[in-house]
């Protein structure tokens, strides 16, 4: 092996930054926006809107941005995600509220919104709307594994106030 050869310098890998020739003239500040841009603009906020109310309707802060920003919206929030996979079968979403003696789940949650995984079906809400179903209603409790204890709330009363998004099975690998 010869150590005396330098390593092959690719073309342009030291050139430094060059200022664009003169000949180019600089573009003019926009001052109005063109009618056709203003349209798309408009369709754009619109969708913006929309997606907006639903995160908001399931318990998010949504913040719109405007101006320059490389994205559309801010959201903060927290979610609890409950995969039941009981729940199809028997009509039921079981929903933590007891373990050991103490309050738990949507008793003492933090999270601003949940989510019900239901199979190919995903149900969301607000923490708020949740416990006032819970409140409403004469449910059944039950005792759950580890000491825990569930209130059955049936699939259709927790739709009824619930986004429902279908989200299938994923990607698999």
């Amino acid at each position: 092996m010869n150590r005396n050869k330098k390593a092959p310098v690719l073309p342009g890998a030291n050139a430094k930054p060059v200022d664009p020739p003169a000949s180019y003239p600089p573009v003019p500040p926009q001052t109005t926006d063109r009618p056709a841009w203003t349209a798309a603009k408009n369709i754009g906020n619109e969708g913006e809107r929309r997606v907006a109310d639903v995160l908001r309707a399931i318990g998010l802060l949504v913040k719109q941005e405007h101006g320059p920003t490389p994205h559309d919206l801010t959201i903060s929030g927290r979610i609890e995600v409950k995969n039941d996979r009981a729940a199809l079968r028997t009509g039921n979403i079981a929903i933590e509220v007891q373990h050991r003696g103490r309050p738990s789940g949507v008793t003492n949650s933090s999270a601003s919104g949940w989510a019900f995984v239901l199979g190919d079906e995903v149900l969301l809400m607000p923490t708020a709307a949740l416990r006032d179903l819970m409140k409403s209603g004469n449910y059944r409790m039950a005792l759950a594994g580890e000491n825990a204890v569930v209130v059955l709330v049936p699939v259709v009363d927790v739709r009824r106030i619930a986004r429902s998004i279908a989200v299938g099975q994923g990607v698999r690998s």
